[in-house]
């Protein structure tokens, strides 16, 4: 990492350069350290909004979404997961939706699973749907093919 070709303690020329080759490499591994530190923009992480959580706002994210707390609000993201305990009360925008817990408002998928003991009461627009057996919708539901998605 660090570079001395001069171990003269006596100023010259020479030692002149061996100093200004280690700054440029402190600037380098400066640089390299702040990269680090940084977020890489490619990737994404889960979200959690875990049981006894209410979020009153929107919200925007990248990933994946567990949702077993309260949203009211407007939800856009790329995958929604809303388990048995999770509850939705706004607008959603997302590709893939899978719904265990209660949603209500206006809903924007690609492909949406309403499972069994899900009780959804919502405008649905989709490109894909499977409900299982058990499941509760009341509202539109709209198949879609030219939606916009994320």
């Amino acid at each position: 990492m660090f570079n001395f070709k001069n171990t003269n303690p006596l100023p010259t020329d020479e030692s002149n350069k061996d100093t200004s080759e280690l700054s440029q490499s402190f600037a380098s591994d400066e640089k390299n350290e702040s990269q680090l530190h940084q977020k890489p923009e490619a990737q994404s992480y889960p979200t959690v909004i875990s049981q006894g959580v209410c979020l009153n706002g929107d919200l925007f994210f990248n990933g994946t979404l567990y949702l077993d707390g309260e949203v009211i609000g407007n939800i856009t993201g790329n995958q929604v997961n809303i388990g048995a305990l999770g509850v939705l009360d706004g607008e959603l925008i997302t590709e893939i939706l899978n719904i265990s817990g209660k949603a209500s408002g206006r809903i924007h998928c690609q492909k949406l699973l309403i499972k069994a003991g899900a009780i959804v009461s919502a405008s649905v627009k989709y490109q894909q749907l499977e409900i299982q057996q058990g499941a509760q919708i009341s509202g539109e539901l709209v198949h879609d093919e030219n939606f916009p998605f994320l």
